[in-house]
Parts: C-alpha cells; sequence; structure tokens
C-alpha cells in the first residue's frame, strides 16, 4: 500500500530569525541553534577584544539595528567571518544567513549552504534546519533527499519547526530510497502531540485511511 504524497504547505522561514536572539541581558538567550550562551551586555566590546561569541552576538546586533548599533550588513559579514574563522559554527551559520538571503551582497544560496553545512555539521542546529529545507527544495544545488532527512535530524531536538518536514519526507512513498513509514508516523504522531496544527491534520487523515495504524508500532491506534 502505498501513502499518498504529504501535501502541506509549511512556513516560509528558513531557520531561527536573527531577532529572537536578543532577550534580557545577562539571562540565557532561547536558542534553538542547539547551544545554551549568555546574552552579553556589551557585545561589542567583547568582540572588539577578539571573542567569538561576541562577534556573533554583535554581528546580528549590527543586522538587526539593535539598540544604538546602526544597521551594517558588511560589519555583520566580517564578525561573522571572523568567528567562523576561529570555529564558531554560529559564525558560519551567520554568513549562511546572509548570503541566502543577499544582505549586502548578492544572494548566493550554493555559497549560503557551504556555510550552513560548516555550521550544521558542528552540531548548529539553526544552520540545519537551514540546509535541509534549500537540500530539499533543491536551493543552491540539485535536490538531495536523504542529506535533507539527516540535517532536519540534526535540527530537531532543539528546533521543533524540523520535526513536521522531517516526517513529511519519511512518509512519502514516491521516494523509496527516503520511505521510512514507521519512523515517520511515530514522528508524525510526536509533533501533533506538541500542538503543531498541520501534524494534527495529516496525523487524522492517515488515521482515516488506516495508515497510522499499519505503521505505527504503538497500540491503542
Amino acid at each position: 500500500m502505498r501513502l499518498l504524497p504529504v501535501l502541506i504547505v509549511l512556513a516560509a522561514g528558513a531557520g531561527a530569525g536573527a531577532a529572537f536572539y536578543f532577550t534580557t541581558p545577562g539571562k540565557p538567550r532561547p536558542d534553538l541553534c542547539g547551544a545554551s550562551r549568555d546574552f552579553l551586555a556589551d557585545p561589542l566590546a567583547v568582540a572588539a577584544s577578539g571573542d567569538a561569541e561576541g562577534q556573533v552576538q554583535a554581528a546580528w546586533r549590527h543586522l538587526n539595528t539593535i539598540g544604538p548599533v546602526p544597521h551594517d550588513p558588511a560589519r555583520a559579514r566580517a564578525l561573522f567571518q571572523a568567528a567562523a574563522d576561529a570555529g564558531h559554527d554560529e559564525g558560519d551559520f551567520g554568513l549562511g544567513w546572509i548570503h541566502s538571503r543577499g544582505l549586502g551582497v548578492p544572494r548566493d544560496v550554493a555559497l549560503a549552504n557551504s556555510h550552513f553545512r560548516a555550521a550544521a555539521d558542528r552540531g548548529n542546529a539553526c544552520a540545519a534546519y537551514s540546509l535541509a529545507r534549500n537540500l530539499e527544495r533543491g536551493r543552491g544545488g540539485p535536490t538531495d533527499r536523504t542529506s535533507a532527512i539527516h540535517y532536519y535530524q540534526i535540527a530537531r531536538p532543539t528546533n521543533l519547526k524540523a520535526w513536521l518536514p522531517l516526517a513529511r519526507l519519511m512518509l512519502d512513498s514516491l521516494h523509496p530510497e527516503t520511505f521510512q513509514p514507521r519512523q515517520g508516523i511515530l514522528l508524525l504522531i510526536e509533533t501533533a502531540e506538541q500542538g503543531e496544527p498541520a501534524a494534527q491534520f495529516f496525523l487524522a487523515q492517515s488515521r482515516l485511511n488506516g495508515h497510522a495504524t499499519q505503521w505505527n508500532p504503538r497500540s491503542g491506534l
């Protein structure tokens, strides 16, 4: 029996927006990128000392015009590059963000993907999610569903937005190379239980046509 491809429109955001990085000075920020980092009250001063964490936080401020910091994509790019050169995963994520959107540079999704991959391979969930979306859709290179699944799985522990597209890829029977129905149904159930409306809708459809029962190892469905 073949599962129908999932026809669900997902949100257009490509990973975590830079704006959410800035909350209350001195408190941990709600970082979906997979690391727990403290908000720096004066990241520009810290960045001036060559500190990579200060550089990425200062760079986001320059992109978002936080407080008195002027909007300066070129300065942000330089700070992200310095942080990336020092091995900071968010430096590469920031460079990917800039190139994927053409912020002060020509838009280059292929180059963005190379930065997203460098960050994702060091565990950055935001970069993994952004890269997975591009790989799934063939943005900046050929479509690669297998790699998309891999990077969605990296993003999944800290980014709920990765759950539904990951489940969708696993449940698309038109692509047998990535068809993983048992894992997909379980993930779909978990996503629905988190309150995701699109997952709840698709899970209801799966129950109606018997797929949820067929492929779900849980009892009682």
